[in-house]
């Protein structure tokens, strides 16, 4: 009975000891956001269902309030519609049309907004920034999907947005990177 009771507790302090290591800390990457970004995200609701719908893009699943006051989904397969959008915004007339009421504040003495329509199975995950980069009157944007381990939040291809507020700049051309990374949901992001 002895050597039954050593050998537990052997087991116990050797699980102890060599199987409960601290989780050792992963570094979260930044990037120098020398142009005071700030990104959104299309659960954030910020732009209005009617630019959504009058700007689709191809392969997108959208919502809309039908006749009779219900919410419905359809799916847009149009291939005469291009596969993402991008818009430039640099004046208040032109975002009064795009967003929600009060949704978001842009001081256009100073900011302006860049919009990226696209379509991804992610519709639920948060957006972090990852690189701005800006030369010749061209802005590009590198952003993530940021999901954690084990979730599974993949649905029908959704007619998503990056919505970004950023300094104003002379910007005639905007290019945007779009990739996933799998994060621990601890980890902060410099999403709003």
């Amino acid at each position: 009975m002895k050597k039954t009771l050593y050998f537990i507790l052997i087991c116990f302090f050797a699980v102890i000891t060599f199987g409960c290591k601290k989780k050792e800390t992963q570094e979260i990457d930044t990037f120098d956001n020398i142009y005071h970004a700030t990104i959104y995200a299309r659960k954030q609701n910020i732009i209005c269902d009617d630019f959504l719908e009058n700007n689709h893009i191809y392969y997108g699943t959208y919502t809309r309030i039908n006749d009779n006051g219900e919410i419905e989904k359809y799916h847009d397969f149009d291939e005469s519609v291009p596969s993402n959008r991008t818009f430039i915004v640099s004046d208040s007339e032109s975002l009064d049309e795009i967003i929600n009421k009060d949704s978001v504040t842009v001081d256009f003495d100073r900011q302006m907004v860049l919009i990226y329509m696209f379509s991804s199975v992610e519709y639920a995950r948060l957006l972090e920034l990852k690189k701005t980069k800006y030369e010749n009157k061209k802005m590009e944007i590198t952003f993530d999907s940021i999901g954690g381990k084990d979730v599974y939040d993949a649905v029908a291809p959704m007619n998503l947005y990056a919505f970004i507020v950023l300094d104003k700049l002379d910007v005639e051309e905007c290019i945007f990177y779009h990739t996933t990374q799998i994060k621990n949901p601890s980890e902060k992001t410099n999403n709003n």
